[in-house]
């Protein structure tokens, strides 16, 4: 029997070797697109059978489009490549590979392959038994996966899921990521993939108890392997059928497939295999009686576990030794394994892990629904925002001329305040010609595209669209009401109601209007006011100054930054300051600022625009209140805008 696999795996690697020299034949007056092509898919349906041809042909695929350069190919060929070595269990190469790819395709915007990428990178921490790194770097996978619904790379995803739940001792959660990955392939009709989902769920079946569940996974798992030639397929199912028949007493049986499996294992060098027959080996032997024999295979399993990165295979042999010296009488022996095995397994698994992963999964899914809902909702309103805007804006320019040509009036007999004020009407409009134009016509540019292509275009595409018309509208908004705000100052035509009102209720409210756009950039807004202190204001006017000042400093402000708010006592007034650690700004910036004739467009961290008007508007509110508005700033360490009022 034992010579019979030998030669059936001499032949198929005879074989493969034939396909690829002969595929390399075929190709060479191809264009190098399809030579890349061809050779990647070699790569990807050998990764399994013999993984070192698999290497060959991935790696003459990367260099091929590294030369012409195409970065999309050689990043898939980087993903495959990585697959591969990740199953050989050299997990620096993999990393480096999996890594190259995410930067090549960061640099390209291919979001498939950075999903890819992704998932890839966290199943490796996966495999090391960093699970919270590993959820984190695959829920962000998953979630491109879902935008795109791209089904084979959701699939992926869920798998690696699954496998965190089951290494967490969460089986029933596993088995709800399994099952649903299963369901996802069958639809796809990716049969290999099939074939692992089934194969792990017999897996997790058999550690919960379900022997006869388990065996009949096993069994169909080794007809959909034999199908389509998967090597290491075939070795896992032939090994958990082994392991069924062991924990049924039934030694010849569990012998006969642990041999298979172990003689494909080390031809394939699929090494996780490898140790567990090993393992297995030893515990026949040991139901046997033979236990000098046992121990032999125990240990060289464990020599070659120790040698590699995946915790779970070591944690399986040292379970294994320290179960087969307590059923022989040797405690001591079994005390030193047991000792190590919970050392290293308390080194991956806490409780507190396993609830902050259930809790990531669950955010993830909120934050999904919550997409959704949202995405509907600004659908729905997307034609009333667009009439509402047309006629905010013509109202606005109706007031900005009239403030002009009232201005213009009482001027004339002052040339120097003439020309102030011309200067002024030329900001204005410049601010309506480009800072409203271009919002406005990416909104109806993207507005006509959704009427025209409506059944054409995809979901994703709809929400892609819809969140870009959104965050045009509220940059219209924005601008929109300061330019009303202002405008409505210049002539008088503001009411002033000054009365005492809550500080810290003011700043809250604040906040959460700006929290989204916030949260967007991952950025901490904190407010540090008392709750008792009370202000003599206008509270509309300096609820306007706070939201122009937080808001500044949000898009001045890196990702994952902070803006603080503080309040501090001086002689007869309260001190208010908005804080950053953003990018801050130097003299000339700073002496440009709450002057008309020199405010600009300046741009964010993140490319967002503003005009500079927000401050001006700032400067005349906190004025009307008697109060001064100052700021303070040093380039790469943030800024301070401060501003006093009435107790």
């Amino acid at each position: 029997m034992r010579l019979l696999i030998v030669l059936l795996l001499c032949t198929t690697l005879l074989f493969a070797q034939n396909q690829l020299d002969e595929l390399k034949k075929k190709i060479k007056n191809l264009p190098d697109t399809v030579k890349i092509d061809r050779l990647t898919d070699f790569c990807w349906e050998n990764r399994n059978k013999i993984p070192q041809l698999a290497l060959t042909s991935g790696k003459e695929a990367a260099r091929i489009a590294k030369s012409i350069p195409d970065y999309k190919r050689q990043a898939n060929a980087l993903n495959k490549i990585g697959v591969v070595y990740r199953n050989l269990t050299d997990y620096d190469k993999a990393l480096s590979m999996y890594t190259q790819a995410l930067t090549l395709s960061e640099k390209i915007k291919d979001s498939i392959q950075i999903a890819y990428s992704l998932n890839n990178l966290g199943g490796i921490y996966r495999l090391e038994g960093n699970y919270e790194e590993a959820l984190r770097y695959i829920l962000e996978s998953l979630g491109i996966f879902e935008r795109h619904n791209h089904k084979e790379g959701m699939s992926f995803c869920t798998i690696n899921i699954g496998l965190i739940y089951r290494r967490q001792n969460s089986p029933q959660m596993a088995l709800k990521y399994l099952n649903y990955t299963l369901k996802i392939r069958n639809e796809i009709k990716d049969l290999p993939g099939k074939a692992l989902a089934l194969n792990l769920i017999a897996e997790v079946n058999f550690e919960i108890g379900k022997i006869d569940e388990a065996l009949n996974n096993y069994l169909q798992v080794e007809k959909e392997y034999s199908a389509i030639d998967d090597q290491k397929g075939l070795a896992a199912a032939w090994g958990g059928i082994a392991g069924v028949f062991l924990s049924k007493n039934d030694l010849d049986r569990a012998k006969l497939y642990t041999t298979r499996s172990l003689e494909l294992s080390k031809k394939i060098s699929y090494f996780e295999g490898e140790v567990s027959n090993l393992n297995r080996f030893g515990k026949i032997y040991a139901k046997l009686g033979l236990n000098n024999l046992a121990v032999q295979f125990f240990n060289q399993a464990y020599s070659i576990a120790s040698k590699a990165k995946e915790v779970q295979v070591k944690l399986e042999c040292l379970k294994v030794q320290s179960n087969f010296y307590e059923s022989i009488g040797d405690y001591k022996s079994a005390l030193i394994y047991n000792n190590r095995y919970h050392s290293l397994r308390d080194s991956i698994l806490d409780y507190e892990s396993v609830a902050l992963i259930s809790q990531m999964d669950k955010d993830f899914k909120k934050a999904r629904e919550e997409q959704k809902y949202n995405s509907l909702l600004a659908e729905k309103s997307l034609i009333e925002k667009r009439r509402d805007y047309l006629i905010v804006i013509s109202i606005m320019i109706l007031i900005v001329a009239g403030v002009i040509y009232s201005r213009y009036r009482a001027s004339k007999k002052y040339n120097k305040e003439l020309a102030k004020l011309n200067a002024m009407k030329d900001r204005l409009f410049s601010i309506i010609a480009h800072d409203l134009k271009n919002p406005l016509q990416a909104m109806y540019g993207l507005t006509d595209l959704l009427i025209t292509n409506y059944d054409s275009i995809s979901d994703e595409e709809k929400i892609a669209f819809i969140g870009k018309m959104n965050n045009s509208g509220k940059q219209v908004l924005r601008l929109l009401e300061n330019l009303l705000f202002w405008s409505r100052s210049q002539v008088n035509a503001m009411d002033f109601s000054p009365a005492m009102n809550n500080l810290n209720e003011m700043v809250e409210e604040t906040i959460s209007v700006l929290n989204e756009t916030a949260r967007g950039k991952r950025i901490e807004v904190e407010n540090k006011i008392s709750p008792v202190i009370s202000v003599y204001c206008d509270s509309e006017m300096i609820k306007t100054v706070l939201r122009n000042l937080i808001s500044n400093c949000v898009k001045f402000t890196n990702r994952e930054g902070k803006v603080s708010i503080n309040a501090s006592e001086t002689k007869g007034a309260w001190k208010i300051s908005v804080s950053d650690n953003g990018i801050g700004m130097d003299s000339n910036v700073i002496n440009s600022l709450f002057r008309m004739e020199s405010i600009n467009t300046m741009r964010g961290t993140e490319d967002e625009r503003g005009t500079g008007l927000g401050l001006l508007l700032c400067k005349d509110f906190i004025e009307k209140h008697k109060g001064i508005i100052t700021v303070e700033s040093k380039v790469g360490l943030g800024s301070t805008f401060s501003f006093t009022l009435p107790k």
